[in-house]
């Protein structure tokens, strides 16, 4: 009766795991100052992150509506920042995509989104 119950409890974790949608965007924050009002844009949304400190790194799950880029936009000091990030997804897509916004507003990026699995 153990094995049943070990055995279920498996198979839904496996299956929610696998209907999980969405991209996990992590963004660090590797300059010297806090980032205020970082803003992530897609297709039929948006993530709002009021402050970044310096090097502090945080998470959001966004899942757009239809076919989307990313658009982040942020202040560090006096100065503010829009950048569109060279990424291509849709309603659930899954995987993540890494942000690192340096000194003077600079941001680079790695992607690793990929097409939903059924």
């Amino acid at each position: 009766m153990k094995k049943i119950i070990s055995s279920v409890i498996l198979i839904s974790v496996v299956l929610i795991s696998c209907l999980k949608s969405g991209v996990s965007v992590h963004i660090q924050n590797s300059t010297r100052s806090e980032i205020k009002e970082v803003i992530l844009e897609f297709t039929g949304g948006k993530e709002i992150i009021s402050k970044l400190p310096s090097g502090v790194e945080v998470s959001k799950i966004v899942n757009p509506t239809g076919e989307s880029s990313l658009t982040v936009s942020y202040s560090i000091g006096d100065n503010s920042y829009q950048k569109n990030i060279d990424v291509y997804f849709e309603p659930n897509y899954k995987g993540d995509l890494f942000l690192k916004i340096k000194d003077q507003g600079k941001i680079t990026w790695n992607s690793q989104v990929r097409l939903p699995t059924f």
